[in-house]
């Protein structure tokens, strides 16, 4: 793929940046200081980075408009980590996949795809499913019986959707994710696990992004629920009948179990783990390895296992980083009272 060169003026209008330096320098990419080869643009967060820019090979720099001025040319922004990730749009290349369903693709004869729908090589539409104008399949994907996605979506390598799961607007589905996998659910008979058959599905609203690996499980009945513009990250497991509102952030490898209910713009960070039936209400924030075992009010912020308030769960934790001291110095009191009975014993 053939790197963009974009001049330093397109740049700092696109990032409302302050350029100082030549507009006609032409930029091949953003790196950090220290990896930065010509034709990059780095970027500087504080003071401590000046001396690092001064031996950077990158052609440009961006830096805060309170910091001096360095000897490369600049592009002074309000916020820089704003504007890298404004930047980084200007830079980022779509993939290009062929229109229309490669040779070695198999789609069912009653799946109804839009004509302009790309599906790639090895994968599988099943009866009766359709897809809508725009949307993207790439290898080794499968969408079984039954299902809806709609335009725009893209399905990377080896996505699964399995049967009657219905997939909004602007979807995308990272690598080996899985949408309708059978949900874990079992009933104890006679000494032996006998599983709980789940006839739902899935329904997952409009632009949505699902990380590679993650999975969503079909309900038992009705619908498990991804609410729109919800961002998930990957290795992350969502159970049967859970319901995800919409705006949500999940960070990688947490856990949700069944039938749980998350608010709208809640935000989860990593390993964040809920236990069955749990509601979480809107704006909720839980910091990462938190563990969810009861329900929690719209606006909280928790922390720790089990989830707590985050000012009592930070008390808590600097209590605990005291307790080698505060054991010691009972310690020493058990001793001190020990002598003074025994000397009382004495007297």
């Amino acid at each position: 793929m053939t790197a963009k060169k974009i001049s330093l003026a397109e740049i700092s209008t696109h990032i409302a940046g302050r350029l100082e330096g030549s507009p006609e320098i032409r930029i091949t990419g953003l790196a950090e200081l220290h990896l930065a080869q010509q034709g990059d643009l780095s970027f500087l967060i504080s003071d401590a980075d000046l001396s690092a820019a001064e031996q950077t090979k990158a052609s440009a720099v961006l830096l805060p408009a309170s910091l001096p001025p360095v000897s490369l040319p600049m592009i002074r922004v309000k916020d820089v980590s704003e504007a890298i990730n404004t930047a980084l749009e200007l830079f980022a290349q779509p993939r290009q996949d062929p229109v229309g369903i490669h040779p070695q693709a198999l789609v069912a004869s009653d799946a109804v795809l839009a004509h302009d729908v790309s599906v790639g090589p090895y994968s599988v539409v099943e009866s009766g499913s359709s897809i809508g104008a725009g949307s993207i399949l790439q290898a080794r994907c499968s969408v079984g019986r039954g299902c809806v996605i709609g335009e725009h979506c893209h399905l990377r390598q080896g996505v699964v959707v399995a049967d009657g799961c219905r997939i909004g607007c602007g979807v995308m589905l990272g690598e080996n994710v899985v949408i309708g996998s059978e949900g874990f659910g079992y009933r104890t008979r006679d000494g032996c696990h006998r599983q709980v058959p789940h006839l739902g599905a899935v329904r997952i609203g409009d632009d949505v992004e699902i990380g590679a690996g993650s999975c969503v499980a079909r309900a038992k009945f009705g619908f498990t629920v991804i609410g729109d513009d919800t961002k998930i990250d990957s290795l992350v497991y969502i159970a049967h009948n859970v319901r995800v509102g919409e705006h949500c952030l999940i960070a990688a490898q947490a856990g949700i179990a069944g039938s749980a209910r998350l608010g709208q713009r809640v935000v989860f960070g990593g390993q964040v783990g809920v236990r069955d039936h749990v509601a979480v209400g809107d704006g909720v924030t839980a910091g990462a390895r938190t563990a969810i075992h009861h329900d929690v009010p719209a606006g909280s912020i928790v922390l720790g296992v089990p989830a707590l308030e985050r000012r009592q769960a930070l008390r808590e934790q600097a209590a605990l980083r005291r307790l080698p001291e505060l054991v010691s110095k009972v310690k020493k009191l058990q001793q001190r009272l020990d002598e003074l009975e025994s000397a009382a014993d004495h007297s």
